[in-house]
C-alpha cells in the first residue's frame, strides 16, 4: 500500500482542543503524516516558527487566546505575513464564515477533504510558445 506523501514527510500542525488533534493523528498516522497539536494561538505560532517546517497548519476558529493573538484568523494572519507561502486553513463548526482567505473545512469533515487541502498547488499553465 502507498502512503500518502511517500518520498517527502508531510508534516501537519493542528491547533485545537487536545481530543482533536489525537483524532487527526490516529486518522493520519498511519498514512505516514505527522501531526503536532497546541491549543492556543500563542504557543501554536512559536511551536511554528520553531518546529518547522510544516506542510500544513490547521486552526480552529475559535481558539483559546493568547497574549498576543487572540484567534484561528489572528493565527493565520500572523503565520502568513511571516511567511506568505506557509499553507494554512481554518477547519470549524461555525457556519457563516464566508469570507477567509484560506481553506475552510467544515466539521466535522472526511479526512479525504484534509488532504486534498495537502496536495501540491496547481500552477497555471505557461502560455505556449509561438512555433514558426
Amino acid at each position: 500500500m502507498r502512503r500518502y506523501g511517500e518520498g517527502t514527510i508531510i508534516r501537519i500542525l493542528v491547533v485545537d482542543d487536545e481530543a482533536e488533534v489525537q483524532r487527526m493523528r490516529e486518522q493520519l498516522a498511519p498514512r505516514g503524516i505527522e501531526v503536532a497539536g497546541a491549543s492556543d494561538a500563542d504557543d501554536a505560532f512559536r511551536l511554528w516558527q520553531s518546529e518547522g517546517p510544516w506542510s500544513l497548519v490547521v486552526t480552529e476558529l475559535r481558539i483559546a487566546p493568547g497574549r498576543s493573538l487572540k484567534d484561528g484568523m489572528e493565527l493565520v494572519k500572523a503565520i502568513r505575513t511571516a511567511n506568505p507561502s506557509q499553507r494554512t486553513a481554518i477547519h470549524t463548526g461555525e457556519e457563516g464564515l464566508l469570507a477567509a482567505p484560506v481553506p475552510v473545512l467544515r466539521k466535522p469533515y472526511a479526512m479525504e477533504q484534509l488532504l486534498r487541502v495537502l496536495r501540491p498547488p496547481l500552477l497555471p499553465l505557461s502560455p505556449l510558445s509561438e512555433r514558426q
